[in-house]
């Protein structure tokens, strides 16, 4: 029984992470050639699109030592510390 369920619940994270991201983005390619029109929500801004690029550019350049203190906590711990955080984690 278990063993069956296992599989659907493997086959279920098969189509949610792979199929559905690979036809959603389909989609935005054939759209890209042109084959379907998407509505426009919006006229062209190009303040906005300037000032969302650099909020976007801003964003991604914070997460490099977001992540690199993450990964040093987590060194830091189990070397460190040793006090088991990182196998509770896992």
């Amino acid at each position: 029984m278990f063993g069956d369920l296992f599989a659907y619940s493997l086959r279920r994270r098969h189509d949610q992470h792979y199929i559905l991201p690979q036809c959603v983005g389909g989609k935005i390619w054939q759209n890209s050639l042109g084959f379907i029109d998407l509505p426009k929500f919006m006229e062209a801004n190009v303040d906005l699109a300037h000032s969302l690029h650099w909020a976007h550019s801003i964003v991604g350049w914070l997460l490099v030592p977001a992540l690199t203190m993450h990964v040093g906590a987590v060194v830091f711990h189990h070397a460190i510390k040793r006090d088991g955080t990182l196998l509770r984690m896992i």
